[in-house]
């Protein structure tokens, strides 16, 4: 049986990656949290809260959450205060 990890949502349509993808992510100390969580966190720390509406979720380290703008593909990062656990 495949696991499917959840990675991020892109409208309606929820992008999905198997184990084996999964593994790669955590091998260069990337982890994927709920997008919730790591918007939560990126508002409590610095993102307008209009951002939200034109960044989407790309993943996480150990200290940052990372976004990318859905128009000019910029990257914006903010600070990881605590581990999120849903």
């Amino acid at each position: 049986m495949q696991r499917e990890i959840i990675f991020g949502y892109v409208g309606r349509v929820a992008m999905r990656y198997s184990a084996a993808e999964d593994q790669l992510w955590h091998k260069h100390g990337r982890t994927v949290l709920h997008p919730k969580d790591a918007f939560d966190d990126a508002i409590r720390n610095g993102m307008d809260e209009e951002a939200k509406y034109h960044y989407m979720y790309m993943y996480s380290s150990e200290t940052m959450h990372f976004f990318k703008h859905v128009d000019t593909r910029e990257y914006a990062r903010y600070n990881r205060v605590h581990r999120n656990k849903r």
